[in-house]
């Protein structure tokens, strides 16, 4: 999926009330676009009770439900690419059952960068409306799941670099969930040993910019000129990276007081590296034992 610019959204002409949908040319270029008065009142109309079922508008409501569905999925894939997917699959699910108009993309970019503002925690009122603790929860459990699967990785499958570095692909959403656990946790701790993780080299290069697909980006290079042993060294090291993931998950839901993650000074600059333990105090244990009861009694 080409993913539209969020000033796309943001800039479009048009009512900021009106509905935005995605409209694609005959050459195949995609451009965000309002919905124009007389369609808007025939959208409205379709809505009666007593036309609602009649062929032709039965149609037409089917083809704007289409039409919201694909600017949706459009509008979440840019919002994960700027602010991440915890914060797109929040944003969007807060949204369900309304409108995308101008006026409601401007109101989710300025909340998404309050919050950047406040270095990633949220204000007093995102508190309240407990957003903080939902994106939280979310990345939390995609780190899971996505360690699980990078811990799968093989060297042949590393050629496939574009497929697991964009959209959700699984090397783009562990680096999504594991920068997500960092900024919603408020704790230097838990963000410490994921910055120490997301800087482990590989070939000379951050890991973390192995879950970003870009034709200039070092790792695509890397892997364009990399031999079949170099790749099966990278993906054992990956493999290495997504369970010290894990490790920090399981720890994390447990409320241990130890997070196996390699320190700076024993990772060399080759396709090898070796964890050490970095020790977490009794008293952020106690911490995160308590944001995981929080967490669990809120789904109840």
């Amino acid at each position: 999926m080409n993913v539209i610019p969020l000033s796309e959204f943001s800039g479009v002409h048009g009512s900021r009330h009106a509905r935005l949908y995605i409209k694609t040319s005959d050459s195949g270029t995609q451009r965000v676009v309002s919905e124009k008065p007389g369609s808007r009142i025939i959208t409205r109309i379709g809505k009666l009770p007593l036309l609602r079922n009649r062929e032709s508008v039965q149609e037409r409501r089917n083809a704007v439900a289409a039409e919201d569905y694909h600017t949706r999925s459009a509008f979440q894939e840019t919002l994960k690419q700027v602010y991440g997917d915890a914060f797109s699959q929040q944003a969007i699910q807060d949204i369900a059952g309304k409108t995308l108009t101008r006026r409601v993309v401007k109101k989710i970019i300025n909340s998404a960068e309050k919050m950047k503002v406040c270095g990633g925690k949220p204000s007093s009122s995102d508190k309240a409306g407990g957003f903080a603790e939902v994106a939280y929860d979310i990345s939390l459990k995609e780190l899971g799941l996505f360690a699980q699967k990078a811990k799968m990785i093989t060297g042949s499958e590393l050629k496939n670099i574009e497929t697991l570095a964009t959209g959700n692909g699984c090397l783009r959403s562990l680096m999504t969930a594991a920068q997500g656990v960092a900024q919603y946790s408020g704790n230097a701790d838990i963000a410490r040993v994921v910055r120490t993780l997301l800087d482990r080299q590989i070939g000379g290069i951050p890991f973390s910019q192995f879950g970003t697909c870009s034709t200039t980006g070092g790792a695509v290079q890397w892997i364009k000129n990399a031999s079949q042993d170099d790749l099966e060294g990278a993906a054992d090291v990956i493999r290495q990276i997504a369970g010290d993931f894990e490790q920090l998950f399981q720890n994390i839901k447990s409320g241990q007081n130890k997070i196996n993650s390699p320190s700076p000074e024993t990772t060399r600059s080759d396709n090898a590296g070796v964890g050490v333990q970095t020790q977490v105090t009794a008293e952020t244990a106690r911490h995160w034992g308590a944001v995981v009861q929080e967490f669990r009694a809120t789904r109840r």
